[in-house]
């Protein structure tokens, strides 16, 4: 037997609600047995017609610190020298400095939230003394800077913007940060830090900063 169409279905759940109403009053039996009707109608709809539940949107994980408080950890890749000078010795503070950096986004602190990646940059650029530079930022420092957030395609043509007007080591906006995927990577994030406010909470005590390995 061929099954019968959705429209058709609807047609009949239809038929058989308004033939509820129509009985409503006029005895018990007769209603009974069009509510039946109507329900045996709607448990028999396709798959299909009916509403699937949303799945809950993942959300990036945050890392607890020791103190109970959130942070975001983030990664640049360098030298074990650099790094180490970088991070400092609490509690004296950190070096960092968001003038001397350039990249795909401008002149600024780079970081990603690859920590494999940022090694293999390290190794790229200093060979067998790379290191990584781990900032775990408290969570709502971090978030208390302001963004401005790229998708591919727009850090795709800023990257060919700079790299055509040879703009990489002066190229600056009024954010904190600009955060974008990677142009050669686009699954990995990068974050570029750049006025004085977020070299602050770079090199201050809400900043965590470790050197690996």
């Amino acid at each position: 037997m061929a099954p019968r169409r959705v429209e058709q279905v609807s047609e009949d759940i239809k038929a058989a609600s308004a033939r509820a109403g129509k009985f409503k009053g006029l005895g018990d039996k007769r209603r009974m047995r069009a509510e039946a009707e109507r329900e045996k109608l709607l448990s028999a709809q396709p798959a299909s017609r009916k509403k699937k539940a949303k799945k809950p949107k993942k959300r990036k994980q945050q890392k607890p610190d020791g103190g109970g408080a959130t942070v975001i950890e983030l990664y640049h890749g360098t030298s074990r020298a650099h790094a180490v000078a970088m991070a400092a010795v609490p509690p004296n503070p950190g070096t960092i400095d968001v003038t001397r950096g350039r990249g795909e986004f401008g002149r600024g602190f780079y970081t990603q939230d690859s920590v494999a990646n940022a090694f293999r940059r390290g190794q790229v650029l200093y060979g067998n003394t790379a290191a990584i530079l781990v900032v775990a930022i408290d969570s709502h420092a971090y978030h208390a800077l302001s963004f401005k957030r790229l998708t591919y395609n727009a850090a795709k043509q800023l990257d060919a913007k700079l790299t055509g007007n040879g703009t990489r080591h002066t190229y600056t906006t009024a954010q904190d940060v600009i955060v974008g995927p990677l142009v050669s990577q686009p699954s990995i994030m990068q974050q570029k830090f750049q006025t004085a406010n977020a070299q602050t909470l770079l090199n201050g005590p809400q900043t965590q900063r470790t050197v690996r390995p």
